[in-house]
């Protein structure tokens, strides 16, 4: 080139070119594996930036929250899909955490009422076991939970209550049958007894009604003022001693023996509560009461049955001579004076005497009996006693209608007067005159 016009030609030949084409291709080839390679690295490093972490993060407190049981977090640091679906997570997470919370406190609720509630409330199984008490069953027995749990409900059961649990309780509890208020009688660790109603359920939770819900509803206040009350109903309150409901009780439960029924009436009791007081009355009648008691001790029963009357039940003593000895005792006892607050007082007693040899008689008929005895005392002189026969009995039964007729008939206006003269024969001339009422009436 330039000014000698020379030319610089360069020139390669077929080999040569195919061996730079060749060197080419193959440089091409490698400059796109290495770029495809570049392009697949930064895509796995993309990929795990932005999707691999974040998955791996979920799944990572998804098994925590599997194996510990506490919910857990996401850190949500996109906005993208991954970050809705972290998102959602914690969302769940929160609705779930609630739910837990709330059915923990319904179940702390129901445990607390079944713990506090002031019954005696236990599970048992279908053989009787008991399988859960709650705390007031504990408190109210004393027993600790280890004491209870897998025992036989009959171990706390009292022995008189024990065949009411085997024959009625558990067979109806085998039959899967509901029970209401079956009462019954427990024992408690003190060795004290209590009295309970025992109702059960059967478990709609358990498999085939093998378990049950039960309750006793502890009655023992209850039950102790039905008894004082049935004993104030049956006791007389001056001298504690049996009142004619008591001795009526008392005769029923021995209606199938022979006895003897003592009827006694104090001879001038009304003189000293007239006289000195109805103090010094009480202190007679308690004096009495304790003179008769005295000489019947376990042979009998002693009753007060009225104001001044008292009664005597002596079963299976129907021997005349043992039954008169005891009259005659208490006859002379109840002579004795009785020492007053300022004076002494005179009593005595009349006694009439039932003897039922016959055993299927009334023990109300006895009773009568020995009242009418008593009344053929009285009018035999009193401080005395007398035994019952039919034909005494007739004369006073008798006379005490005449007596009742008499005083219907002044109430009634049944009697007519009239007036009968008296006359002197020899002059035939009145001298006066007598009243007379008669009877107008069938």
């Amino acid at each position: 080139s330039g000014g000698l016009g020379a030319v610089l030609r360069i020139g390669f030949n077929r080999d040569e070119v195919r061996a730079i084409e060749k060197e080419a291709l193959s440089a091409g080839f490698f400059n796109a594996a290495l770029a495809v390679l570049v392009a697949a690295a930064i895509g796995v490093l993309a990929f795990r930036y932005s999707v691999g972490n974040p998955v791996r993060r979920l799944l990572e407190t998804v098994r925590s929250v599997t194996r510990d049981g506490v919910f857990r977090h996401v850190t949500v640091l996109r906005h993208d899909e991954i970050g809705e679906l972290c998102q959602a997570f914690n969302g769940m997470q929160d609705r779930l955490e609630a739910e837990q919370m709330r059915a923990v406190a319904a179940l702390e609720r129901i445990d607390h009422m079944y713990n506090a509630t002031p019954a005696l409330l236990f599970t048992l199984s279908v053989d009787g076991m008991v399988n859960s008490v709650s705390d007031h069953w504990l408190a109210e027995t004393g027993y600790a939970r280890a004491e209870v749990i897998g025992k036989p409900l009959e171990h706390f059961i009292c022995l008189d209550s024990r065949t009411r649990l085997k024959s009625s309780v558990l067979h109806e509890l085998r039959q899967g049958s509901h029970l209401r208020e079956v009462p019954m009688r427990m024992w408690c660790k003190d060795g004290s007894e209590i009295d309970v109603l025992l109702s059960t359920m059967p478990d709609r939770q358990a498999k085939a009604a093998a378990s049950f819900v039960c309750v006793m509803n502890d009655v023992t206040l209850l039950r102790s003022a039905e008894r004082n009350l049935r004993s104030l109903a049956l006791t007389d309150p001056l001298t504690l001693l049996p009142n004619r409901l008591g001795l009526s009780e008392f005769m029923a439960s021995c209606s199938a023996t022979a006895r003897t029924v003592m009827f006694i009436d104090l001879d001038n009791f009304k003189t000293i509560n007239d006289t000195y007081g109805h103090n010094a009355g009480d202190k007679a009648l308690l004096e009495s009461a304790a003179r008769i008691r005295e000489i019947i001790g376990g042979s009998g029963i002693v009753a007060r049955i009225g104001g001044d009357e008292f009664a005597v039940a002596l079963p299976n003593m129907t021997e005349r001579c043992a039954v008169t000895a005891i009259a005659t005792r208490i006859v002379e006892r109840l002579c004795v004076p009785i020492m007053l607050e300022h004076s002494t007082g005179h009593i005595g007693a009349s006694v009439g005497i039932a003897i039922c040899d016959d055993a299927s008689r009334p023990c109300e008929e006895a009773l009568r009996h020995a009242d009418q005895a008593m009344y053929v005392a009285k009018h035999e002189g009193k401080n005395r006693y007398a035994i019952y026969n039919e034909e005494a009995a007739q004369e006073i039964t008798s006379r005490a209608l005449q007596v009742q007729l008499i005083q219907n008939g002044l109430e009634k206006n049944w009697f007519d007067i009239v007036f009968q003269p008296i006359v002197e024969l020899g002059a035939m001339r009145p001298v006066s005159l007598e009243a007379l009422l008669r009877l107008n009436h069938a």
